[in-house]
């Protein structure tokens, strides 16, 4: 049965997520990705020995310096140099995740190997990788300008903090069912973009709760990793790694809710509406 509030599409659109926990499958690409993550915090942390060498010293001595190199400064640079590398891999596997995640809670009982779903993905990845960029040099934006706010203004940092965080809460609310209009519907970048904004219009909070309630999940590490100073400095430096993968966990956990709410909910003002629509009143 239909939701016939915004209240209920919240519930709904939660309740449908939740119950896909079931289904094993729809748990994969976020599993897959956590993995990889945990592969870039391992390679972080034995960033000194081969094949990890490789890559990690040269990102190592760009963010700090020589300095960076040596126990335990290099757990000072682990957060900065983690977010870098997961922001390019987001747009390398990340898209793919978000793109395959939605065709597996989109799916209900439809027949469809996860070969076949993979190979959708695929044929559509320019697209998801285009909405992507344009989403994420607006969430830059968003932390870079109140970089700059509150350099210019400390005595407004926790003001500043909570809006940085509502505002790229805001950007992914903007873009939130461009993944559905791509996979789901086929349309180009730029068409999803635009309906996707449309649908904002209608459907904006549900949209901004549903991305922004489990983005609370991360908070707290990333408070932990704020004081990253203190804990080198007068705790065990190995915690700043450990805090990390935590927010692998916590990430992965957001994420599965976040694309499976929206999906959920595009399936049910979008989707179900067009091919249910409800008879007219005499």
């Amino acid at each position: 049965m239909s939701p016939d509030s915004k209240i209920g599409l919240l519930f709904w659109s939660w309740k449908e997520t939740l119950t896909a926990v079931r289904k094993p499958i729809v748990l994969l690409p976020f599993f897959v990705y956590a993995l990889v993550q945990i592969f870039i915090v391992v390679g972080l942390g034995f960033f000194m020995y081969p094949p990890f060498s490789f890559i990690f010293i040269p990102l190592l001595r760009l963010l700090g310096g020589e300095m960076m190199l040596h126990y335990p400064n290099y757990f000072l640079g682990l957060p900065q140099a983690f977010d870098l590398l997961n922001l390019i891999l987001s747009g390398i596997l990340g898209i793919g995740v978000v793109g395959l995640a939605t065709l597996l809670f989109a799916a209900n009982e439809r027949q469809t190997t996860l070969r076949v779903r993979m190979k959708n993905v695929g044929g559509r990845y320019g697209h998801l990788l285009g909405a992507w960029a344009i989403e994420t040099v607006m969430s830059l934006a968003v932390i870079y300008s109140c970089a700059a706010w509150a350099a210019s203004s400390p005595e407004l940092g926790k003001y500043i903090a909570v809006a940085r965080v509502l505002g790229v809460v805001l950007v992914s609310a903007l873009f939130a069912f461009t993944s559905a209009l791509i996979m789901l519907e086929r349309q180009s970048f730029p068409s999803a973009i635009a309906k996707s904004l449309g649908l904002f219009g209608r459907y904006g909070l549900a949209a901004f709760v549903l991305i922004g309630l489990p983005s609370l999940l991360q908070l707290p590490v990333q408070y932990l990793l704020s004081k990253s100073a203190v804990i080198v400095q007068k705790l065990n430096p190995e915690i700043i790694a450990g805090a990390v993968g935590a927010g692998i966990v916590a990430a992965m956990i957001s994420s599965y809710l976040t694309i499976g709410a929206i999906t959920n909910l595009y399936r049910i003002v979008v989707l179900e509406k067009r091919n249910n629509p409800k008879p007219k009143n005499a």
